[in-house]
């Protein structure tokens, strides 16, 4: 009875995605500077790179200091919208590995529909730190439609 247990689980963890690493802190933004309209994603491996984007970006600092040695930085904007009250939000505690593609699963939440909100474009983004890994491409979705929203970049990470 033990070895057909033991073959069930092995077939039970074959069938799960493989975990590419763990989701260390997450950061939202209203305005991010990757100025884009549509999707876009930036992967930051050093801290000179990112130093000069925060100093563009209002993001909230991470909790704590950043090991570049083990961490990098990705972060991804939804595009331009029209008002503030945009918010993004990773829905996942870690992030899965796919023939060396990391899949981010992202949810977009609006203002409420009777929101009286100024005029004003934003360009909501959300800044993820996680564990470095051989990842050569990066695919987001959102999660409510599962719409693919972003499969980029090609090189870099």
């Amino acid at each position: 009875m033990r070895p057909v247990l033991l073959l069930i689980g092995l077939f039970a963890c074959m069938a799960l995605p493989a975990l590419a690493g763990p989701v260390i802190e997450t950061r939202f933004s209203e305005q991010c500077a990757l100025n884009s309209n549509e999707p876009a994603l930036r992967v930051f491996d050093d801290a000179a790179s990112w130093h000069a984007f925060r100093a563009e970006t209002p993001l909230p600092a991470f909790s704590r200091r950043l090991d570049w040695r083990r961490q990098r930085v990705l972060v991804f904007t939804v595009g331009i919208r029209p008002t503030p009250g945009y918010s993004l939000t990773l829905k996942a505690s870690r992030l899965r590995r796919s023939d060396q593609t990391l899949l981010l699963d992202v949810a977009e939440q609006g203002p409420p529909a009777d929101a009286f909100l100024p005029q004003m474009l934003t360009q909501p983004c959300l800044a993820i730190v996680l564990r470095k890994a051989a990842w050569r491409h990066v695919q987001v979705s959102d999660v409510d439609s599962g719409r693919g929203l972003l499969i980029g970049p090609e090189s870099g990470i």
